[in-house]
């Protein structure tokens, strides 16, 4: 159990399927703290529609994540509670790539990296 969630009264079979759920968005946030990171840096350079597109589609694949993985549609597995996290750290994951690659194509983001990389 996850100890502190008993004090809000969720019934037993909650807090049992609520660690997976946990564990998975905890690691999500690596993804989410680096797209944030990328984001305000494109933002420095004037750029915050592409990040803000990007951030967009992420939201619009966890929604079809969710679908397809909580209620095992499109053939996927139905994992409940634990699909939601695992759509969830997917869509955070793809976010971040996706940022990069298109930050990688911008010389400023390249010179920044070489110029941190050499302090």
């Amino acid at each position: 159990s996850l100890g502190w969630v008993e004090f809000f009264g969720q019934p037993e079979e909650v807090v049992a399927v609520m660690g997976p759920y946990y564990g998975l968005i905890a690691v999500s946030l690596v993804p989410t703290l680096l797209f944030q990171a990328d984001r305000q840096f494109a933002e420095a350079l004037g750029r915050p529609w592409e990040p803000l597109a990007i951030m967009l589609g992420s939201v619009a694949l966890n929604v079809l994540l969710n679908w397809m993985l909580i209620y095992g549609a499109l053939g996927a597995p139905a994992l409940g509670l634990t699909g939601a996290g695992v759509a969830t750290l997917l869509a955070r994951i793809v976010s971040v790539v996706a940022l990069r690659v298109w930050l990688a194509r911008h010389a400023e983001f390249g010179t920044a990296v070489r110029a941190a990389r050499a302090t």
